[in-house]
């Protein structure tokens, strides 16, 4: 729709001609450009479109002296940044920061060769000395001499360490768990002291009082009994078969009751007693021990080793079932807090990005309820060690859920019950709605709008089987013919749901279109439990339409996308304005991601890497926010920018606001390097998720998956 320059042609030297086309840089052309150019020729300058024209196409109206032309991209070019013609033959094999690609048998036999040819090119002398971690963190290695790794401490200081970060370390030089591997090691002995060639900033100032005040940190012992399917899940499987739902030895996690008796009698399910429950809060020990009838945590040594292991046994015996407990007090629904929605913000689980750091990032930003990313049931039954990372909770969560998702009921209700014993949330919440194909394939997900009588077993079982309230998350439909959240939602309070999230979109548009917030204030009528709309909350003004107006049945949104753009949504609404945020404020919010990443992940090279990965991962989102001072006003007010309006290419009021603003991946890593440092050498980024929720000239979205992962899932 930019109107088409015709190419200027000016005569040279002989018959030549030379052809100049308009050009493309955000600068005019210089002088000694214009001195090349014959008097009589012109050359073309590109103009944007007019405001209403804009406006039409599906642009956020941004004023004209601030908007740029938009270079076009070769086809053949991609985003990863930090790639050397050299890394081409090993890119089809190699892995990226931020993306996962499924390994064929060709490409590991092609990443086996080329670390086989690195390795005979550099000969001895440049293979590279691996340190003894313990040495490192301790400075003291238990097997002395005997260790196969080295305890060379000048050597890594001088050849394998690379420099510290300037500030002080947020462990403080005694309590810091990564000694010498500390990039923050030179404050340890000398303190604070800047360096005035550091092209980074100093994130610390004093030591934190507490860096990782965080918890559900579940021990190795749950997670190596998940692993070995040695995990007691008599109580979630005695409910399921009360229920008449089919439990299977199948299912990774645990057997069925004659294999759980056959390993008693090997004498191998003896330990699992003694860590049936492993919440570590006082609460539960308080409520543990007012209920000593119900839970012994008795050890079979008679001491209490304090080892955050809070023990119980389980509330029937399964050898003797039916004397015990009656099928009737299986079923009977248990007495669980009540979590109050209305009119709070809620942080929406997000894949990648809705990491602990980013959460708490948003809590100092205003949000009320928060919740961890999304994980499979069954990796959290195989004991997944990054399955089970992502259910960690910080202390500043006040109200935290988790999220599952799964599509049976035996690994569903396994899964619940091993949440419910091993860590603390305020809530779990089943996901119903993710348009994925890799999660619907499998039955789980959106799929589940299809199968109502499955869903409802899977709400029923889990509410039975946890002792905090249950939500779900779901969507009006799985097709865009077929609507039928409206159908279910009467029954879901007898089903023991305690809310419902509702996106306002089926699975088939994705994140495309836009949210029906018409159809989620229909089903809040007809619910019979509070209703949580989703979809499309970008600013304040969206807030007041869709939840404000219809606080009578609407009880509070979930913002997503919204959040990962503009973290200050929140504040937004809360304070009812919309902030005119300048770069340095936004700067500083970089800053906080990256001191709460280092607290989080730790301030070895391992840490200060993972937080450059989450920081530009999430520096994807950011980038296409439009600040407020430079849009166009419409009949003398400012327009609300939608989610699905496209940023034109445009300079912002400074330079940090032009590289905050930049869709180039190098500059987030400039941005990256001023707080975190050099990146490694050979370093690679490659963003994880893609957005193309745009609207078109046709007023439609260009049909992309706005926040979906990688083909790969």
């Amino acid at each position: 729709h930019f109107p088409k320059s015709s190419p200027k042609t000016a005569r040279g030297k002989g018959n030549a001609r030379t052809t100049y086309t308009a050009r493309r840089e955000m600068t005019p052309p210089s002088k000694s450009d214009d001195d090349t150019l014959d008097k009589n020729d012109v050359v073309d300058a590109w103009k944007p479109l007019a405001l209403e024209a804009r406006v039409r196409r599906g642009e956020v109206p941004v004023q004209e002296k601030f908007i740029r032309e938009r270079a076009k991209r070769s086809t053949e070019t991609t985003e990863t940044v930090g790639t050397t013609p050299e890394d081409e033959e090993e890119r089809a094999g190699g892995k990226t920061s931020g993306g996962f690609q499924k390994r064929t048998k060709k490409m590991k036999k092609a990443m086996t060769m080329k670390k086989g040819k690195r390795r005979n090119e550099g000969g001895e002398d440049n293979e590279e000395v691996q340190m003894c971690f313990q040495f490192l963190k301790n400075a003291s290695c238990a097997k002395g001499e005997t260790c196969r790794f080295s305890h060379d401490a000048d050597y890594y200081r001088l050849k394998m360490k690379k420099k510290d970060l300037p500030g002080w370390c947020p462990f403080g030089s005694e309590k810091c768990p990564f000694g010498l591997a500390c990039r923050f090691s030179g404050s340890h002995e000398d303190g604070f002291a800047p360096d005035e060639e550091d092209e980074a900033i100093a994130l610390f100032e004093a030591p934190v009082a507490n860096p990782r005040d965080d918890t559900n940190d579940v021990t190795n012992d749950v997670k190596y009994a998940l692993a070995r399917r040695t995990f007691d899940f008599s109580r979630a499987d005695g409910i399921l078969k009360a229920m008449g739902l089919r439990t299977s030895d199948e299912v990774r996690g645990g057997g069925d009751d004659s294999t759980n008796n056959r390993k008693d009698n090997d004498g191998k399910n003896q330990q699992q007693q003694k860590y049936k429950r492993m919440k570590t809060s006082e609460n539960e020990k308080r409520v543990i021990a007012e209920n000593a009838d119900e839970y012994s945590d008795d050890d079979d040594d008679g001491n209490n080793n304090n080892n955050n292991n809070v023990t119980s046994e389980p509330a029937f015996d399964k050898e003797d079932e039916n004397k015990t407990a009656s099928v009737d007090q299986l079923l009977k629904p248990k007495e669980k807090k009540t979590i109050d929605f209305k009119n709070k913000l809620y942080l929406a689980p997000l894949t990648t990005v809705g990491n602990l750091p980013f959460r708490r990032l948003c809590k100092t930003l205003g949000a009320d309820i928060t919740c961890g990313e999304m994980a499979l049931a069954t990796s959290l039954l195989k004991g997944d060690a990054r399955e089970w990372a992502l259910v960690r909770r910080h202390k500043s969560e006040d109200i935290f859920g988790v999220q599952i998702c799964g599509g049976h009921s035996d690994s569903l209700g396994r899964c619940v019950q091993a949440l419910d014993d091993t860590i603390e949330c305020d809530f779990i919440d089943i996901n119903m709605g993710c348009p994925i194909d890799l999660i619907c394939n499998k039955g789980a997900g959106s799929m589940l709008l299809e199968k109502p009588k499955r869903m409802e077993e899977l709400v029923r079982s889990s509410n039975l089987i946890c002792s905090v309230p249950l939500t779900f998350k779901t969507r009006m439909g799985y097709k865009d013919t077929s609507r039928v959240a409206h159908t279910f939602v009467p029954r879901i309070k007898e089903w023991g749901a305690s809310a419902l999230t509702l996106h306002g979109r089926t699975r088939a548009q994705r994140y495309s279109r836009e949210a029906d917030w018409e159809y989620i204030r229909k089903v809040a009528d007809a619910s019979s439990v509070p209703i949580i709309g989703n979809g499309d909350i970008y600013t304040y003004h969206d807030y007041v339409e869709n939840v404000v107006k219809n606080q009578d049945s609407i009880a509070t949104c979930m913002i997503a996308r919204g959040a990962l753009v503009k973290p200050w949504i929140f504040t937004e609404i809360k304070e009812q304005r919309n902030w005119d945020i300048s770069s340095h404020e936004r700067f500083e919010i970089l800053k906080d991601f990256a001191r709460f990443g280092l607290e989080h992940w730790g301030s070895d090279e391992r840490g200060v890497e993972q937080t450059r990965r989450f920081l530009l991962e999430w520096m994807s989102f950011t980038y296409r926010y439009t600040p407020v001072g430079i849009l166009e006003t419409i009949d003398g007010q400012l327009p609300n920018v939608s989610m699905t309006q496209r940023p034109p290419k445009f300079v912002g009021r400074d330079d940090m606001e032009t590289m905050l603003a930049s869709d180039d991946a190098s500059v987030w890593c400039d941005l990256c390097e001023k707080l975190l440092g050099k990146a490694p050498e050979g370093w690679k980024f490659t963003p994880k998720h893609k957005s193309n929720a745009y609207k078109n000239a046709n007023s439609e979205s260009e049909g992309g998956m706005a926040f979906e992962m990688e083909s790969n899932g």
